[in-house]
């Protein structure tokens, strides 16, 4: 008779003590989400995406000791939604004003480079298509690659074969990489 309020006392323990561990669970997926989303506006090396990990599997755990059961399911759905949530943040995130300026455009990024004679060279990011059957004029000995001017544009090329001289007429035959494919042409008579 001695050991029935015992074990009684007991067992309202362990109750009290599997609703701690759900509510436990919780706080902890609540600590997780609010360090995930912390992360994507507040530079800290990682640090808080190593923080929200350790919230999130400490939420699982607490889950296991609640319930196996409950454990597998709840750390199964978290573990496959992990992947899309992030991508689903940075998609979010790059779209929102900040994330605008933090991610630099193509064209913020792209630095003028500039030949020997102080003329910009196009890069391959904005470099205009020529269409083929196009002529120019070498600006620069093709060796097999140079720059060809079309149009007053000038743009790197690459020969068809061997070399072509400086000033000489190039017609376009195809594009590698992009990049115009030049034969020498005659000069018109």
């Amino acid at each position: 008779m001695m050991d029935q309020p015992l074990i009684f006392a007991l067992q309202q323990a362990a109750t009290a003590a599997d609703g701690t561990y759900l509510f436990v669970s919780i706080g902890l997926l609540v600590i997780g989400l609010v360090l995930f989303v912390l992360e994507f506006f507040i530079p800290s090396g990682g640090l808080l995406g190593l923080l929200t990990a350790v919230a999130m599997l400490g939420s699982i755990g607490s889950m296991f000791a609640f319930s196996t059961g409950w454990g597998l399911i709840y750390g199964a759905v978290l573990l496959a939604s992990a992947p899309f949530a992030i991508v689903q943040a940075i998609k979010v995130w790059s779209g929102s004003a900040l994330g605008r300026r933090a991610i630099l455009s193509a064209e913020a990024d792209r630095v003028p480079r500039r030949d020997e004679d102080g003329d910009e060279i196009v890069t391959p990011r904005a470099r205009p298509q020529v269409e083929k059957g196009t002529v120019g004029i070498t600006a620069t000995v093709l060796r097999p690659v140079g720059f060809v001017e079309f149009d007053g544009v000038r743009i790197d090329a690459v020969a068809e074969s061997g070399f072509v001289a400086e000033g000489a007429r190039v017609m376009v035959v195809g594009h590698v990489d992009g990049q115009p494919k030049v034969r020498a042409v005659q000069s018109p008579a």
